[in-house]
């Protein structure tokens, strides 16, 4: 037995408290929100058509105009979990192509 059993607690319960509160974000341009907005909505469009490496591309275009943008990552899994061959990911080869 532990000779102190809540010593994994309270170590957890440190790190927690130690760690950073917050990611700050940095201002985006307003052109570059709009612009990924506008390429969220395209890929939205070709998922619905199973263009899914398609969609990838235009959610990933999104995130880099504006990476503070929690939903385009929500968006950008999604094809990729539609793509995932889990045959392939067992072997160790996952293509994504």
């Amino acid at each position: 037995m532990w000779r102190y059993p809540n010593f994994f607690l309270v170590s957890a319960i440190l790190l927690l408290a130690c760690g950073p509160k917050s990611i700050s974000k940095k201002p985006v341009p307003r052109e570059n929100e709009i612009r990924s907005i506008r390429l969220m909505a395209e890929g939205d469009e070709l998922l619905s058509e199973e263009k899914y490496h398609l969609a990838m591309l235009k959610y990933m275009e999104a995130s880099d105009l504006n990476p503070y943008h929690e939903v385009v990552f929500n968006k950008l899994a999604i094809p990729l979990l539609l793509t995932f061959d889990s045959d392939q990911a067992i072997l160790g080869t996952v293509v994504l192509a």
